[in-house]
């Protein structure tokens, strides 16, 4: 796209693969007049659906991962906490506990799922730097993941649904996920004691029924 904040001094083009790239650069008003902002947001839009297709398919390779025998949940926890950290500039620390026990796919992908979903809020709500501190313990029967944040909290209300007429959803979604596999899961904060997510779903689901 042709720079038009430079115009008519010099002539340059920038190239975007990122629908937020596209829309920071009307924002900035790097693209000018009706028909090129136009062009630009369909060409926003192209690249978003791109981007949730992509989602969509790491999605289905992860969760065919964790249909294997062989699949190594402690590992790809861990490994996520790295990448997150990196990605949202985090001090993540992941530490588990107890012998391990197998956690079926389904249970699998929900722990992932709200190990995601947390430090994506955690990104969100608290900023760069926040330690967070995430545990997968096991115990006889069952596996909690723990999402321990050290960011300023908030004053929890006594009813949780009122988050969700809040406009939170996260918490909802978290339980709507752990429901699927017959898990709990609770949340705590209070200000300026962080917040706390634990999901605890049962282990060798598939022989349970």
């Amino acid at each position: 796209m042709l720079d038009q904040r430079r115009l008519p001094s010099s002539e340059i083009h920038h190239t975007y693969t990122d629908y937020r790239e596209v829309a920071k650069a009307i924002r900035d008003m790097v693209i000018r007049g009706a028909p090129a902002i136009g062009v630009a947001a369909a060409m926003g839009v192209a690249l978003g659906v791109q981007h949730s297709a992509a989602k969509s398919v790491d999605e289905l390779r992860r969760s065919l991962r964790m249909m294997q025998d062989s699949f190594d949940l402690p590992g790809s926890l861990r490994d996520y906490c790295q990448l997150a950290a990196t990605r949202h500039r985090l001090q993540v620390r992941f530490s588990r506990s107890g012998a391990e026990e197998t956690v079926g796919p389904e249970s699998s992908f929900a722990l992932f799922r709200v190990l995601q979903e947390s430090l994506t809020n955690v990104s969100k709500h608290c900023g760069r730097g926040t330690a967070v501190d995430v545990v997968l313990a096991f115990q006889r029967g069952e596996a909690r993941l723990s999402i321990q944040d050290h960011g300023p909290g908030f004053e929890m209300p006594r009813d949780p649904d009122e988050l969700q007429r809040q406009g939170h959803y996260g918490l909802a979604n978290m339980r709507e996920r752990a429901a699927k596999v017959h898990g709990r899961v609770q949340m705590s904060s209070a200000k300026g004691r962080g917040t706390r997510i634990d999901l605890t779903v049962r282990t060798r689901e598939e022989s349970t029924g």
